[in-house]
């Protein structure tokens, strides 16, 4: 019987450790970006990467730091398509390959000029010109700033 107790107890102690591992090793795979960089630029980021968090993503802000954006996570490399919708703010689209850019849009808010007007119910969807499983939006101009290009390398630190 001790026998027994013993080879229980050499289970359970066995399995605690393996779901402890487990535990330890998706917090590491599945933890957050914190920043990405662009030709040595830091932008601390949020991360989208549920579908609801794509379609949310920046709207309904009223203000977006210098050095923040958000990073929309995709499964598939894939031309992406963004829009404005509910976005109050100007942003660069920048949309990343393999660690490189591929391409570069400045947006303006849906149905708005730059010389500014209501808003229309007709919002413009902007595709990227090649495929893409990241994309990063940061305030409009910086990148034009700061002078990213497509083929510039980007980092993500962990």
């Amino acid at each position: 019987m001790k026998k027994v107790y013993s080879i229980f107890y050499f289970f359970l102690i066995l399995a605690a450790i393996i779901l402890i591992a487990i535990y330890f090793r998706t917090r590491a795979v599945d933890r957050n970006i914190q920043t990405v960089s662009i030709m040595g630029k830091e932008f601390k980021i949020e991360l989208a990467k549920s579908s609801s968090e794509h379609e949310k993503g920046l709207m309904d802000r009223t203000h977006l730091d210098g050095d923040a954006g958000m990073l929309f996570v995709f499964k598939k490399t894939e031309i992406q398509t963004f829009w404005m919708k509910n976005t109050l703010i100007p942003l660069d689209i920048i949309w990343i390959d393999d660690g490189k850019i591929v391409d570069i849009k400045t947006l303006q808010p849906a149905g708005q000029s730059p010389l500014g007007g209501a808003p229309s119910d007709n919002i413009p969807q902007y595709k990227s010109k090649a495929k893409a499983n990241f994309v990063l939006e940061i305030n409009a101009g910086l990148a034009e700033k700061y002078g990213f290009k497509v083929g510039d390398e980007v980092k993500f630190n962990y």
